[in-house]
């Protein structure tokens, strides 16, 4: 390797890329800015670094992104290595002191040129996220909402998570071929006419796209299940039918029949695909306590991998024994992930031994099952995770002496932190 002075280094080019690329750009700041200045070479390697996950927000968002586009303008190549880009809105709803406020994103696209970053990003980006609390759709501007939707369907792009987006229109989803990975959380969207009556002998032009990771979270099961319908139609352009893994999180479904949720429909169209994974998560009510009717994962009896989260009223009584049975149908399953309160196993809660000691018996009859992973939610004063850990043992025994159970104590707020392996 020779410096731009023409200096050689004892270094081979292969060695200084590894030292470089082991470094956190945030963290070693200063020495990147130095290593920058030995050639070309290392300058490359950092800029990379620095570039490759851009975030933008919530904090004077508006004026980041008219800085990064001035730098774009003075630096094109500058674009190839941004990989990732995540725009944090600053929209706020209202409250009991403050009227609602649109944020930096929805702001003159003129100042802020957030069309523009977006169009010169969309060749290289593999990731692009859009948070917000509550960002309304409709107020933003025209030339972004077309250079987001551009952004979707560009060819690089692999995954994309909208977190807090109101009324967006979802056809252009539909027409994301690109897309593996589809991440909705606390999204509504609406429904375009034109969708709804499509004739569904009609096939898409070009290569079908193929979506593998399916996360909807507290979003309206209306738009859920509009979203499985389209994507699961003969004329889609991406295809839910090789779906891999399916994230679920929704609270209080809504009844479309006395006996059936909106949930419930849109889960049994996707009971013919070969899942591998899942994850449930469950905010019981009254009104949909977990019974054996919605054990929703008994749909994939092939499934290999299975979480289940729950917030219950009544404890972990109420919903692991019908989980428990409802596992007797699951003929492949490897790996289990529950995740409790950490008063489901405090030493005194013995009435709540008998349903852990169910759920071992249930799991030592198959044959294909290798772990369970508790994962118990507490807080972080609270100082009694080995003592749970130990009831757990107690109930558990027979895993735990082949070496199937990982405990895990997920502290509220709080990176998770793992306990001593099992």
């Amino acid at each position: 390797m020779t410096t731009d002075s023409g200096m050689s280094s004892p270094f081979p080019n292969e060695l200084v890329d590894i030292v470089i690329r082991q470094l956190a750009a945030e963290e070693d700041s200063k020495f990147l800015s130095a290593a920058a200045l030995v050639n070309r070479n290392t300058a490359s390697i950092v800029r990379k670094l620095r570039f490759s996950v851009l975030a933008l927000g919530p904090h004077r968002g508006e004026e980041r992104c008219a800085r990064l586009w001035d730098l774009i303008q003075t630096n094109p190549t500058l674009v190839h290595n941004v990989e990732s880009l995540t725009l944090i809105d600053d929209s706020s709803e209202a409250d009991e002191v403050n009227a609602p406020s649109c944020g930096w994103v929805t702001t003159d696209s003129t100042y802020t040129k957030l069309g523009d970053v977006l169009k010169a990003l969309a060749g290289n980006l593999t990731t692009l996220e859009v948070q917000s609390s509550c960002l309304q759709w409709h107020y933003v501007e025209e030339d972004v909402q077309e250079a987001l939707f551009d952004l979707f369907a560009a060819p690089t792009l692999t995954t994309l998570r909208l977190v807090g987006i109101l009324g967006m229109e979802i056809t252009p989803i539909l027409d994301c071929s690109n897309l593996k990975r589809l991440s909705l959380k606390r999204v509504t969207i609406i429904e375009n006419e034109e969708d709804l009556e499509a004739e569904e002998e009609t096939r898409p032009d070009g290569e079908v796209g193929q979506l593998e990771v399916l996360e909807v979270v507290e979003s309206d099961e209306w738009a859920f299940y509009f979203l499985v319908s389209s994507l699961l139609r003969a004329d889609a352009k991406l295809s839910l039918r090789n779906l891999q893994r399916l994230v679920i999180a929704m609270e209080n479904p809504r009844k479309s029949s006395p006996n059936t949720t909106v949930l419930d429909k849109a889960l049994d169209q996707l009971a013919g695909i070969p899942l591998n994974s899942l994850r449930v998560e469950h905010a019981s009510h009254p009104s949909f306590q977990i019974d054996q009717r919605t054990c929703v994962f008994t749909r994939w009896p092939n499934l290999r991998s299975l979480e289940i989260a729950v917030k219950p009223l009544n404890g972990v009584e109420s919903w692991i024994s019908p989980v428990s049975q409802a596992l007797h149908r699951m003929r492949a399953l490897e790996d289990l992930t529950l995740e409790v309160d950490h008063s489901d196993l405090r030493p005194h809660a013995t009435q709540r031994i008998g349903v852990w000691q169910e759920l071992e018996s249930v799991l030592m009859l198959r044959d294909s099952f290798r772990r369970l992973v508790v994962i118990i939610n507490m807080d972080k004063s609270l100082q009694e995770h080995a003592a749970m850990e130990d009831t757990l043992k107690s109930c558990m025994s027979s895993l735990f002496k082949d070496g199937k159970v990982q405990v895990i104590v997920k502290w509220r707020h709080v990176q998770m932190k793992t306990s001593r392996a099992v």
